[in-house]
């Protein structure tokens, strides 16, 4: 299965996810800075920007980016990031009205066009540098594989995931390893993860 198919594969299982969202949970806690509502439209805003990123004009005097693992590298040390993400899906929370699995489903369809017209190959344009598509694709798979869980929880259903995106989240988070503290990575994976926090996005 390539990126793509994998993409959509995670962006189906996401939007089921949010279909499942009842409008009574809309406004409890999802994280420690979203509520469910902001958290189903931070997920959507990982799928809308796939045709974004496509659409943007690639400039070469920008850092070529190793894959997956140079774009979270290099977006997650950008100044301000996490505020700014979190500020963005507020704003965006007010799209999402009663209907969270139709948010998510119409904001799917809008990109699948532009996406599967695209070259996997081809270079895409990101604010730290350009990357090919398909590992720019495995950064998407891995936002609604983790948030999709992330909503899961907060509705306090059981967590559950398709295969094919799980695994290819998984060995882009083993690859990211090196970010993390050392003993916290030989905890968690032992299962002795307690109060040491084990976090390779940063």
């Amino acid at each position: 299965m390539d990126e793509r198919a994998t993409f959509y594969e995670a962006a189906a299982a996401y939007v089921a996810i949010a279909e499942a969202v009842d409008t009574s949970q809309l406004d409890l806690v999802g994280t420690d800075a979203w509520s469910v509502r902001e958290l189903v439209a931070h997920g959507a805003r990982g799928i809308a920007l796939v045709a974004s990123t496509i659409a943007t004009p690639v400039d070469p005097g920008t850092p070529l980016l190793d894959g997956a693992v140079g774009y979270v590298t290099a977006a997650m040390a950008s100044p301000g990031v996490h505020v700014a993400i979190e500020l963005r899906a507020r704003e965006d929370a007010a799209g999402v009205g009663d209907d969270p699995g139709g948010y998510v489903r119409r904001t799917l369809a809008a990109v699948r066009p532009v996406l599967d017209a695209a070259d996997l190959g081809g270079l895409v344009q990101h604010r730290a540098g350009r990357l090919v598509l398909s590992e720019y694709l495995r950064t998407r798979t891995m936002e609604l594989t983790l948030h999709g869980v992330d909503l899961q929880r907060a509705c306090g259903r059981p967590v559950a995931f398709p295969e094919g995106p799980a695994a290819q989240v998984r060995d882009l988070l083993v690859a990211l390893i090196g970010r993390a503290d050392a003993l916290s990575v030989a905890c968690a994976l032992s299962g002795r993860s307690g109060a040491l926090a084990c976090n390779v996005l940063g």
